[in-house]
């Protein structure tokens, strides 16, 4: 993307480059081809989230179970983005993951780009939100009580 002067330098990043830079992301990504559903690339957090059972060849439909390659074909040809959430087990915990899959934009029809996010934090996010909500709505309601209760005691004896 150009920004209107601003220049930019001549040099383009290398293809070493751009792999390392894909190693380091904490999103998971794989590009795959749709033949035999190998995977031809992978970065660290997709190897980490998942790696190969038996075989390092293993096809996506094995290292990812969950995942239907009929559905994310017909999708990805209308141009649409096939999206699932899946779990991973990672250092003795399971991790939600969620995946997007779409075609890749090369020209080649047969390769798919998956993105995988680790929404456990978001997961997280959302308990504690909810939880306070909860908290909040309990205070509220216990308040609530204790006014009806003053109203009360006001209209009636205590002994009613």
């Amino acid at each position: 993307m150009s920004v209107p002067g601003v220049e930019h330098p001549s040099a383009a990043l290398d293809r070493e480059t751009l792999l390392q830079v894909a190693q380091t992301l904490s999103t998971g990504l794989a590009i795959v081809e749709t033949e035999r559903w190998g995977v031809l690339f992978e970065n660290a957090a997709f190897f980490k989230w998942f790696p190969p059972q038996n075989d390092a060849d293993e096809p996506l439909t094995v290292r990812m179970p969950d995942f239907k390659p009929d559905r994310a074909v017909s999708r990805t040809q209308g141009g649409r983005t096939y999206a699932f959430e899946v779990e991973s087990e990672s250092g003795g915990r399971n991790i939600p993951i969620t995946v997007e899959v779409r075609l890749l934009q090369d020209g080649d029809e047969g390769r798919l780009v998956l993105e995988c996010r680790d929404i456990s934090k978001q997961a997280e996010y959302m308990l504690e939100s909810y939880s306070s909500l909860a908290e909040k709505n309990a205070r509220d309601l216990q308040r609530e009580k204790e006014r009806v209760e003053r109203l009360l005691l006001n209209v009636m004896p205590r002994s009613v």
